[in-house]
């Protein structure tokens, strides 16, 4: 029979291992957690910055003449003196589209 001294040893030895497991264990998911929380982070980072470079190519593309010329055609319908302009108008009979609205 083990004496007194080993079996308070083992005891204290096994409740020991088992408070590290579990620190470990609790640590392994908080890092987990976190790592998770990075990947979603760079996500949002890499989709900031790839519309940064949209908004830059915009401005860039809007600081030409090409691009002034395209705005005011676009947004505000304006044409060059004498320039003709074709509003083309599509009439349909299906009634289904009106029924839909």
């Amino acid at each position: 029979m083990p004496g007194l001294k080993w079996v308070i040893f083992f005891c204290v030895l096994t409740l020991l291992t088992a408070i590290m497991t579990t620190t470990y264990i609790h640590e392994i998911r908080r890092i987990s957690a976190l790592s998770a929380m990075v990947d979603l982070k760079m996500e949002t980072l890499v989709r900031k910055s790839r519309d940064v470079q949209r908004y830059r190519e915009q401005i860039d593309f809007y600081s030409t003449p090409g691009g002034v010329e395209r705005l005011a055609r676009e947004e505000f319908n304006l044409a060059y003196p004498g320039e003709k302009v074709y509003h083309i108008v599509i009439v349909s009979n299906d009634h289904l589209s009106e029924g839909n609205r």
